[in-house]
């Protein structure tokens, strides 16, 4: 009734730099996903206090990044305490350095049980890359358009009831959340992302390749686009490039999106897949990342092995 339409009416007026709204969830119970920030006690997770892996801050910031995702895709609601039976997931902290802050991710430990065929998520194959680059190579208005997504399951709708643990060190009514959005670590997260995006992407009049679902046309604007989980590469016409770029940020919550061409406004290098992709007087490059090469021959112990000659090319050194 009223507490609900309070509840909502305080949920429209809150934006990203609006912290200042304080509100009693608990009065409100399970009318709607949550509508405020929850406090990030991280005294309160014993594992992350006593660990000596991130400065406490840093950790802090990382962690009430991530809850600012939750409320701001309505992530999830709290919901009644679970019935004797009913299934509960756990969630854990996934946390790594990101340059200099700490990416926190919040992650549902959904085991598997009994062999599913509803999680298959297309890929793209590895070649798609090198024929749009060909492309570009063949049409000098051409440009590149890299696109990241941030914290793409949670644009996703989820498509199974599943109810979770509230993590440890973040406050909340009832202890328990009930998942609205495809949360990192739920079976159908990569899937139901992919559905979600592939809908988006057809919106805007493309067609989606039979073969791969990976791969998108849009024929008017002679643009291709290969999704590779939440990174997107397109080609195509530079202007018509700038209208796509556009549409990704009305449709998406988009990290990074680059424009690479020979034009003197755009980037002439951007990175995708581990993958340096380039221009210059010459044409196109793609080069893979150096470190990236390292890892494998070190994975592969051979660190100390040599090259070998490639039939038919005179090495000029």
């Amino acid at each position: 009734g009223s507490a609900a339409a309070e509840g909502s009416a305080a949920k429209r007026q809150r934006t990203e730099v609006d912290n200042d709204v304080v509100m009693d969830v608990s009065a409100i119970g399970t009318i709607a996903a949550l509508l405020v920030e929850p406090d990030i006690s991280l005294w309160k997770d014993t594992r992350a206090w006593d660990s000596q892996r991130f400065p406490r801050e840093a950790q802090v910031k990382g962690r009430e990044r991530e809850v600012q995702h939750l409320v701001h895709f309505d992530a999830v609601e709290d919901c009644d305490t679970p019935d004797e039976g009913d299934t509960v997931c756990d969630m854990i902290w996934v946390e790594e350095w990101r340059g200099d802050e700490v990416r926190s991710r919040l992650a549902v430990r959904q085991f598997r049980g009994e062999k599913r065929l509803d999680t298959f998520a297309a890929m793209p194959d590895s070649f798609f890359v090198r024929f749009q680059l060909l492309k570009c190579s063949a049409n000098k208005d051409f440009a590149v358009l890299i696109i990241d997504v941030s914290v793409a399951f949670m644009h996703a709708d989820i498509e199974e009831e599943i109810k979770v643990k509230v993590p440890a060190g973040i406050e909340s009514a009832t202890g328990f959340w009930r998942l609205l959005k495809a949360l990192n670590g739920t079976q159908k997260a990569s899937q139901s992302w992919c559905e979600h995006s592939a809908n988006i992407v057809t919106g805007w009049d493309a067609s989606r390749n039979d073969y791969s679902g990976a791969v998108f046309r849009l024929e008017d604007a002679n643009i291709d686009i290969e999704q590779h989980g939440d990174d997107f590469f397109c080609e195509g016409p530079r202007l018509e490039i700038l209208k796509l770029r556009d549409k990704f940020a009305g449709g998406f919550m988009v990290k990074k999106a680059i424009v690479i061409s020979q034009h003197a406004d755009d980037e002439k290098e951007g990175w995708f897949l581990h993958r340096r992709v380039s221009v210059d007087e010459h044409g196109w490059h793609e080069e893979i990342d150096r470190k990236y090469i390292d890892e494998m021959v070190k994975s592969c112990g051979v660190e100390d092995g040599h090259s070998l000659s490639t039939p038919g090319y005179k090495d000029t050194r």
